[in-house]
């Protein structure tokens, strides 16, 4: 689509740029907790209910189950002298579970209380899991990994991310 001369048309040089950016314009929507666009419409969420272990995944396909990150509130309501560490999946990410005595972990939208059984390593009625430091601990945030076991699961759920102490 040349012209004498060799040039572009004006209109014909901006196109892509402009579909490219009406294209992505449909890619902003993120519904996981912590991008409510619309808080100022919508009251915040409760916490999600603490519930025994076995409440939680009752009924649902262990290999369905992942931890789930933890709202605001889940957090607000967790704060506690036993509680010290925070595991997350990305650096800047809600955390996934909080740990330090004993563990909560987000499970089927409910939070599940597992008790120590040594150095990060928590079990309760079948499920088990381990919070390990892949990396030398320093202040601030350490690389880690979260290795999660349910009854009933053909495997191990493994999960690289950040530890903050």
């Amino acid at each position: 689509m040349r012209r004498s001369g060799g040039r572009i048309p004006l209109a014909a040089s901006w196109l892509p740029i402009l579909a490219s950016g009406l294209f992505a314009a449909g890619c902003i929507d993120n519904p996981a907790p912590g991008n409510d666009r619309e808080a100022a419409l919508d009251p915040p969420a409760p916490p999600a209910p603490r519930v025994a272990v076995g409440a939680a995944i009752d009924g649902v396909d262990p290999g369905l189950l992942m931890p789930e990150i933890m709202t605001e509130a889940d957090r607000r309501d967790l704060e506690s002298p036993g509680s010290t560490c925070r595991f997350r999946m990305t650096r800047v990410g809600f955390p996934v579970a909080v740990y330090g005595a004993s563990a909560v972990v987000k499970l089927n939208g409910r939070l599940v209380t597992l008790a120590g059984t040594g150095e990060g390593r928590y079990a309760t009625d079948g499920v088990e899991m381990t919070i390990r430091p892949l990396e030398e601990r320093t202040s601030g945030q350490f690389a880690s990994e979260l290795i999660l076991w349910l009854p009933g699961a053909p495997h191990e759920l493994g999960f690289h991310g950040y530890a903050d102490c």
